[in-house]
């Protein structure tokens, strides 16, 4: 009795050994990739497609393999609270980037024409790394023994089903939302540029006037109107549907589909499945997808540095403003997410003890007081349910970060080097730190939680 509850909660210092080990391990794994992009055996057009690759084919794959598999109607009970807590933390973590650019920090990067910085800043502090980060993380915890009790046998898995919960809403904004901030910086960015061009002088030094030509504006009004509407439109619907035909939504939704068939599911993943080559194949182009994650974050973070030490110049570090940025990003991003999460995790953990207590049995156990809040244990419990995979999954995410996409998503819409520069510089910043911070908020969440 004493060996298996000192193997269901384990001692502080195993936790913290164990989260620690985990990290250690995760930075291991990235060595070969940052030493190759360091050294220059790879470059950012091989890692921009192998990106495409990896989200095109093997995240896809782990997703369906692991919804068809996994996922039944009785797992849905494991899946609905995460989807409500990456909801949450989106919704978070909005305010809190817009609360952080209501400082006069903000107004001096507005002043010094910065308008990515925010953009970025919003991004950074709302989208965190979801995937990439956390699997070889969850994977490195559950080797350790009675550190999730009830999910010996399958941790890892049942780990990967509660992630990929965690992703639909995740998925859903940051390829709606997020993208379009992005697109909109970028052609705001080619917008200036036009500007600048029209209205500097030709190379001859000779200004030239362009003919206008004259209408009646009155008359081509509804015209105009018109035209803007429908091209309104049909970007609305395209970028939509694009959406919706991204890979790894379409993966989950038939994943999810394919899990509450039964007579699907067996046919694929079953013990005597009829087509279990196919689902066996989905496993092993899945299998993969974390490493070569890592792998795709490490190069690019060695690119990132071995194109500082060729250009010698880090200004770009020095100046006030982006100092502050990056300041604000990593502060908003490691410290005051988890804070708020933690605040959060507590507050229902404490609605947890207004479990209903019929009159009878709290008579019995002397606690008059336990009826008197009836319901709130039980919200306390549906959003914050007793399992330990699902808190730690939970606290993870709200303590991983930011995301990679980002980085991604600056060179596909074209933005300044500097910028670039600077949101390189952040990551090989953050992504250093969250050694220490990693490793603080998860062994305090297993402890706690």
């Amino acid at each position: 009795m004493l060996v298996s509850a000192a193997m269901a909660s384990p001692s502080v210092s195993v936790l913290v050994f164990s989260v620690l080990r985990a990290v250690i391990t995760l930075a291991l794994v990235c060595c070969p990739g940052f030493i190759a992009g360091y050294l220059g055996f790879i470059n950012r057009d091989f890692l921009q497609r192998l990106s495409r690759f990896q989200v095109t084919f093997l995240m896809p794959s782990l997703a369906f393999s692991t919804f068809g598999a996994r996922f039944t109607a009785e797992r849905f009970q494991q899946i609905w609270p995460l989807a409500v807590w990456s909801a949450v933390q989106l919704v978070v973590g909005t305010c809190l980037s817009k609360l952080i650019l209501r400082t006069r920090t903000a107004e001096r990067w507005a002043r010094q024409g910065s308008e990515a910085f925010a953009t970025l800043l919003q991004m950074a502090v709302t989208f965190q790394n979801i995937g990439i980060f956390n699997f070889p993380l969850i994977q490195a915890l559950c080797n350790t023994p009675g550190l999730f009790p009830g999910h010996d046998e399958n941790c890892y898995n049942d780990g990967i089903l509660m992630i990929f919960g965690y992703h639909i809403p995740w998925d859903l904004s940051l390829w709606t939302q997020g993208y379009a901030a992005m697109m909109a910086l970028g052609r705001g960015d080619v917008e200036r540029g036009e500007k600048k061009d029209a209205l500097s002088p030709p190379p001859s030094g000779k200004m030239t006037v362009q003919p206008v030509a004259r209408s009646d504006g009155l008359a081509e009004l509804p015209v105009t109107v018109g035209k803007q509407f429908g091209s309104q439109l049909r970007a609305t619907l395209s970028h939509a549907a694009g959406h919706f035909m991204n890979p790894m939504v379409a993966a989950m939704m038939t994943g999810i589909a394919c899990g509450l068939t039964p007579p699907i599911r067996e046919s694929l993943f079953g013990q005597r499945a009829a087509f279990g080559p196919l689902g066996d194949a989905l496993k092993q182009l899945g299998g993969p997808a974390p490493t070569i994650g890592l792998q795709i974050l490490s190069g690019t973070l060695g690119l990132a540095v071995r194109q500082f030490k060729d250009a010698g110049d880090t200004n770009f570090v020095r100046r006030p403003g982006q100092q502050s940025w990056m300041a604000a990003v990593l502060a908003g991003k490691l410290l005051l997410m988890p804070l708020i999460g933690f605040t959060i995790f507590t507050a229902l953990s404490a609605l947890q003890r207004f479990e209903y207590v019929p009159p009878i049995e709290a008579e019995f156990l002397q606690q008059p007081d336990a009826t008197s809040m009836p319901g709130l244990g039980d919200l306390g419990y549906a959003l914050w349910p007793n399992d330990k995979l699902l808190r730690a999954v939970v606290v993870m995410q709200w303590t991983a970060p930011s995301c990679l996409n980002i980085a991604v998503l600056c060179h596909r819409v074209g933005l300044d080097d500097s910028i670039v520069q600077a949101l390189s510089a952040l990551y090989l910043a953050m992504y250093g730190i969250t050694i220490l911070t990693t490793t603080f908020w998860v062994a305090s969440g297993l402890a706690l939680f």
